[in-house]
């Protein structure tokens, strides 16, 4: 009997990708018998029904309530109607149980999810990835818990330290607390329903359903077609992350050696994507879903990002055998936060490549909202989505590459694509003024903001020409202070300098740290953009 609850209550199971052991790729769908197909879909039906009456509630509790339903007389039918529907589900359960039991595919597939979860062999807990099936059933295949490096002191800052140094100076009094709890309570509220299904779409039901088949689709492919290795990662604050690692090492291609760690936007899922590129390009790829989507579990809040990148680099490093500096970190859109707190905490890795991203959520959140709110919506995104990029990308002494989007209509704050105003400009700003302070005063800012909101590739290099800008000469310039001095982050080049050779080293950095992508946000990089992550030190 113990044996059957377990059919009755066990995971929907899709695809198996090894049908009868056999060691070459390839699989076929999951087919449920009539009992366990007409008994899902009337679970599937009751699902939908509660999902329905849950979010209408308010209206339909009005309705009962109007045709006296919550009366003496109306209560009996109440409990009736709510007894046939527990019948129903508890009915289409069961039966959905005796169709399980009686297939032999999943049997087959219950006794090796049974054995992956009760032993420790390898062997054993290896044959689970043969079967596709509902990830929050799928056993732990590393835990922050048992990590060797989980308790050692972050290398960089957390997001606390962030949050302190921009809050120390302000401690309001107990009477201004006391009068701004309301404010503070519609805070929270609203960053933890819509505000947060604002800046994540990707976590919430309605999107995850929507693309479910093309997300089961490419996943399927990437496992029988890319060899890929589907595993499950549980974060310190208990969180499963669904990851997918493609190893390269033993290929032809000298690139197998290197591991790209690919962090997907505020909607992308690695099955569709930005692991697409590095892929094609030779490299060892993972990737990670955000908490809440997918398969991964939680909600992408900037402490569950962070927990969630660091299980995955600790996963990539202990069990992958990687280590930090035989890793590229590639970011997309608002992936840029976790990547860069991974590149800030953990400083050797080889280097970073941020794909349109924004300097700081709170400049460009408050370009999109109305001036009579700004107030609130600094506030509520600093204190509960505060995803500084800039200020954790400056804490990374490594390569950089920053890639912009001149059609880029998401990270702007104008109403219409513009480069002028793309967030990615304030980005490589930011970057430029911590590594090279004295380099960058107001002048050489002014020069820079005019080079980068130039209208075309022809104007921009009409500005190079006019400066009489020579690669190889800027090189040599900041060689040989970085020899005389020190190469080390931040470097004091500049104080003395003529201003033409001030502009002239402005805008070489700038080239280098940036490159243009004529495209929009969601378009699919180019292979030829997937460049080496960019630092002066490589050229010493």
């Amino acid at each position: 009997m113990f044996q059957f609850i377990k059919f009755v209550f066990g995971p929907k199971l899709r695809r198996i990708h090894k049908p009868d052991g056999n060691e070459s790729r390839g699989g076929h769908s999951y087919l449920p018998n009539n009992v366990e197909y007409f008994a899902d879909l009337t679970l599937r039906v009751a699902k939908f029904v509660w999902s329905f009456t849950f979010y209408t509630s308010p209206f339909l509790i009005a309705y009962m309530f109007k045709n006296q339903y919550f009366t003496i007389e109306g209560v009996p039918f109440l409990v009736k109607g709510g007894n046939v529907i527990l019948c129903v589900v508890l009915g289409a359960m069961w039966c959905r149980g005796v169709g399980r039991y009686s297939n032999p595919e999943y049997q087959k597939f219950m006794k090796v999810l049974e054995k992956a979860k009760q032993s420790k062999q390898t062997e054993e807990r290896q044959l689970v990835h043969n079967f596709d099936f509902d990830f929050n059933h799928w056993p732990v295949d590393f835990s922050a818990a048992d990590s060797k490096s989980s308790k050692a002191k972050p290398l960089g800052l957390s997001l606390e330290d962030l949050h302190s140094q921009t809050s120390a100076t302000r401690n309001p009094g107990i009477v201004s607390q006391i009068f701004g709890l309301p404010c503070e309570l519609l805070s929270y509220v609203s960053m933890h329903t819509f505000g947060r299904w604002i800046v994540y779409p990707g976590h919430t039901k309605l999107l995850n359903q929507l693309v479910a088949s093309t997300i089961q689709e490419n996943r399927d492919k990437m496992v029988e077609k890319l060899y890929g290795l589907r595993s499950k990662l549980e974060s310190k604050d208990g969180n499963g992350i669904d990851v997918m690692f493609f190893d390269r090492r033993k290929s032809t291609q000298a690139n197998g050696q290197k591991l790209v760690v690919c962090t997907e936007g505020n909607a992308g899922f690695y099955e569709i994507g930005c692991v697409a590129t590095p892929l094609d390009c030779g490299y060892s790829v993972l990737g990670w879903n955000h908490p809440g989507f997918g398969g991964s579990t939680g909600t992408p809040y900037p402490k569950q990002e962070q927990a969630a990148m660091e299980v995955v680099i600790q996963y990539a490093i202990e069990e992958l055998g990687f280590g930090p500096e035989d890793m590229i970190l590639f970011a997309w859109s608002i992936g840029g936060y976790a990547s860069t707190w991974a590149a800030m905490n953990y400083p050797t890795i080889s280097g970073i490549i941020l794909d349109a991203t924004f300097d700081d959520i709170v400049s460009l959140g408050l370009a999109k909202v109305p001036e009579s709110m700004k107030g609130f919506a600094h506030r509520s995104l600093r204190k509960y989505m505060n995803l500084n990029i800039a200020d954790q990308l400056i804490r990374y002494p490594g390569p950089i590459r920053l890639i912009r989007r001149t059609k880029d209509e998401v990270i702007i704050t104008s109403e219409h694509p513009d480069v002028a105003f793309n967030r990615g400009n304030d980005l490589l700003i930011k970057l430029l003024q911590y590594r090279y302070p004295t380099l960058m005063n107001l002048e050489s800012v002014d020069v820079l903001t005019q080079y980068l909101h130039a209208a075309d590739q022809i104007s921009m290099l009409s500005m190079c020409n006019a400066l009489e800008i020579d690669d190889e000469e800027c090189t040599a310039i900041l060689r040989d202070y970085c020899e005389t001095h020190s190469p080390a982050y931040p470097i004091l080049i500049g104080e003395d300098m003529p201003r033409v050779k001030r502009s002239q080293l402005v805008i070489f950095l700038a080239s280098k740290y940036m490159t243009d992508l004529e495209a929009t946000h969601c378009n699919p990089l180019p292979m030829p953009l997937f460049i080496k992550p960019w630092s002066l030190q490589d050229n010493h």
